[in-house]
């Protein structure tokens, strides 16, 4: 198309001739070059004096990035009161990723600045509006958690739904976790699966431990051990500390279901058999002495079968409509009066042991890190609400260069 091929060193030379003629973007793009080791050798005291040129020069896109040098203390002595000055002046010439930052260092009350949540709503509302995905995000992390203003799920739907149509990934996380719940939108398994299964496959390792969970519980998804067990490892591979004990019940799981199926089909047999001899024409009537009352630890196994088709089955085979319309005919009157009776006592047995699957033994838990309660505070106290912290405070425009512990000094979260 008339184009040139990609070519970093090319294009690092050629940045090099407007940079000898101080041309202010071609300054930031060397630095950038620089930082990432594209087309030169990687030297972030190089990067740092290109960024501090442009900066000179009233470049906001250098500003900003000079401000994340003395952050994180690339090529320099870390100073991230400096960074946040830069954050600031960045911020107010238009840049987005610096509204972003600068609004994280109200919201943490860090770089020495005061914490001062309405102003880091402030922040992150100015850079939504004016496009930035990971402010919008953070606006409705804020409305979630009632940060800055009162708490209101349904508004933070407002501006985490388009963040996460947009691919932004952690709101993509957040909108699976507020459909799991209900909070902000209708209750909807599938929505909330989808949702984990987008953010986990770009990487998101608590979407990645709900997705497994998922697959474990059949929410929103067919219930798939094997699917399960890879979510799992990749959320423990993702740091997610949960995701190790989950893979443990798992294996419980495993073992469950294996057992289930054996017992399962030792009881088929005789329910097959019973069911032949009811249907041979001109045959024995069959009695209520004949009819296969199941035991408890039958009954619980065909009712944690791992296929929903056989414990769907069971509870219909055991209700006295069905049982009636398929036995009157091959029962005596007598007989199939006392047949009723077990079957509304195996029916009531049903019903017991399926309220105590609810109050359940073991139940991996769906949401890790699910939206805080209002007034929870656990944000404050750093729990599981808050399990995905903000990485990479003090980003980059082309890639995350620390965490919020190395740019807040440990205090952050």
């Amino acid at each position: 198309d008339g184009g040139v091929a990609a070519d970093a060193v090319e294009a690092a030379r050629w940045f090099q001739v407007a940079v000898d003629n101080e041309f202010p973007e071609a300054l930031y793009r060397m630095g950038m070059m620089h930082r990432e080791g594209l087309g030169v050798e990687r030297d972030y005291a190089k990067a740092l004096k290109y960024f501090q040129k442009g900066a000179t020069l009233g470049h906001v896109a250098s500003i900003y990035q000079f401000g994340v040098c003395k952050a994180n203390g690339e090529g320099t002595k870390r100073e991230v009161a400096w960074g946040v000055q830069c954050f600031a002046e960045a911020a107010e010439k238009g840049d987005l990723d610096a509204m972003h930052d600068l609004a994280m260092c109200f919201k943490l009350g860090i770089g020495g600045v005061p914490k001062d949540e309405k102003l880091a709503v402030k922040w992150f509302r100015r850079g939504a509006d004016a496009g930035s995905l990971e402010c919008g995000n953070q606006v409705g992390q804020c409305y979630l958690r009632g940060i800055g203003l009162r708490r209101q799920p349904k508004e933070a739907v407002r501006w985490l739904l388009p963040a996460a149509a947009s691919g932004h990934v952690d709101a993509t996380w957040c909108m699976g976790q507020l459909y799991a719940l209900g909070q902000g939108v209708p209750r909807d398994e599938e929505a909330a699966a989808q949702c984990y299964a987008v953010a986990a496959a770009a990487g998101h390792p608590s979407a990645s431990h709900n997705l497994a969970t998922a697959y474990v519980e059949g929410a929103g998804v067919a219930k798939d051990l094997d699917q399960a067990a890879r979510w799992f490892r990749t959320a423990a591979r993702g740091g997610v500390a949960e995701a190790k004990e989950s893979l443990t019940d798992l294996g419980v799981v495993v073992k469950k279901n294996d057992a289930a199926v054996e017992i399962s089909n030792a009881y088929e047999e005789r329910w097959s058999l019973f069911v032949s001899r009811a249907g041979v024409e001109g045959g024995t009537p069959v009695t209520s002495d004949d009819l296969p009352v199941p035991d408890d630890k039958t009954l619980r196994a065909l009712l944690n079968h791992p296929e929903e088709e056989v414990r769907r089955e069971v509870r219909a085979r055991w209700n006295p409509d069905r049982f009636n319309a398929a036995f009157r005919t091959r029962m005596e009157p007598s007989e199939l009066t006392k047949s009723l009776k077990m079957v509304n006592e195996v029916l009531a047995r049903i019903d017991k042991q399926l309220e105590e699957e609810e109050e359940g033994p073991l139940r991996v838990a769906r949401v890790v890190g699910q939206p805080a309660a209002e007034g929870s505070g656990s944000e404050k106290e750093g729990g599981a609400s808050t399990a995905r912290q903000e990485v990479g405070v003090f980003a980059t425009k082309v890639t995350t260069s620390s965490s919020l512990r190395q740019a807040g000094g440990g205090g952050a979260a």
